[in-house]
């Protein structure tokens, strides 16, 4: 929550400042990271930051190979409403 709070809400930024905190750097990037796009939405994400992430090569999850990542947010904010 400091690491959001210092960088404003600001994703680009709380994801630099999160991987360089030290200490647990990927989950505290995680987490800002998780949290400011729930607040910003994809309009927030630098778009070459997730288009590089929006389809998954499948290697840890098999399942997720081939998905649009952007496809499944826009279905799972539809059923919320």
């Amino acid at each position: 929550i400091c690491v959001f709070k210092l960088t404003g809400g600001d994703f680009r930024k709380g994801i630099i400042y999160g991987s360089n905190f030290g200490r647990d750097s990927d989950t505290i990037a995680a987490i800002v990271g998780a949290i400011s796009g729930a607040k910003c939405g994809l309009s927030g994400i630098p778009p070459a930051w997730a288009e590089k992430c929006r389809y998954p090569s499948g290697t840890c999850l098999a399942f997720t190979k081939g998905l649009d990542i952007f496809d499944l947010g826009q279905k799972l904010s539809d059923l919320i409403g």
